[in-house]
């Protein structure tokens, strides 16, 4: 008989030690699953600012075009004005 609850005992304590040991590996897979969305949601701020930076610098290359444009233009109307002089 003591044997029986000896064993008994012994299947108890397997039965916790097993279910602590779940409770761990599900808090641990909760804590990866936590530290994947943050680098995903990393991963996405550095998508868009690299498309934000991609972006910026072609209205910067679109607007020194146009201000490159509008100065030889300009130019262009000076010499007009000093040969209209000259002549």
């Amino acid at each position: 008989m003591g044997v029986i609850i000896g064993l008994a005992i012994i299947f108890l304590a397997l039965i916790v030690v097993c279910v602590d040991f779940a409770v761990r590996i599900c808090r641990i897979s909760a804590e990866v699953r936590d530290w994947r969305d943050e680098i995903r949601t990393d991963r996405q701020i550095a998508k868009a600012r690299e498309e934000a930076r991609a972006e910026i610098r072609d209205m910067h290359h679109e607007l020194r075009s146009e201000f490159r444009n509008e100065i030889n233009a300009v130019r262009g109307e000076m010499r007009g004005v000093r040969i209209g002089l000259g002549s």
